[in-house]
């Protein structure tokens, strides 16, 4: 049997039964001076009524969830997913990186390798043009579309929208 050596309470290496000690250590009632710890089941339900009543947890509460064991996680990942679904529905907002100039970004993101004045010991190079990234679509698909060829339906809307965006550039100056 291969044993996991002991680390901080929060540590996912650790053994589900020293997370278990942990959270049952922990006093998390909500009530102030209740030394009786709540069972994971308990606190999540907890966790999840204050959440459905925008209340924040305690710092305790959330030490607790940060103990709780890998054998755990989709108990908790369930209780915020009922919270999240109450308040945001099924939508997802969807974020990612795209690495349009690696070392040559014209943003001062701070905590980034890749902003402007980087320091950073990277190769420079870029993937793809600035604009087609602000406005999220190619020059092939921009040619496309103005000679009447076949566009997939994301970059349609993108053209259609920025031309009806800018509509105002294109008309005369009012002169009364």
């Amino acid at each position: 049997m291969i044993k996991t050596p002991p680390g901080p309470p929060h540590s996912p290496r650790r053994p589900a039964a020293q997370n278990r000690e942990t959270i049952a250590s922990t006093p998390v009632s909500g009530h102030a001076g209740d030394e009786n710890p709540l069972p994971l089941q308990a606190l999540l339900g907890q966790l999840t009524a204050k959440g459905l009543r925008r209340e924040s947890p305690t710092r305790e509460e959330a030490l607790a969830v940060l103990a709780t064991s890998d054998d755990d996680l989709l108990d908790v990942v369930a209780a915020a997913g009922k919270v999240r679904r109450h308040w945001f529905g099924r939508r997802v907002k969807l974020n990612y990186l795209v690495n349009l100039k690696s070392g040559l970004c014209p943003e001062d993101c701070s905590y980034c390798s890749q902003r402007l004045g980087s320091k950073a010991d990277i190769l420079k190079y870029t993937w793809i043009k600035p604009d087609e990234a602000s406005h999220g679509v190619t020059y092939q698909q921009i040619d496309a579309f103005l000679q009447g060829q076949p566009v997939d339906q994301a970059a349609f809307d993108i053209i259609v929208a920025t031309y009806r965006k800018t509509q105002h550039k294109r008309e005369l100056p009012f002169a009364p």
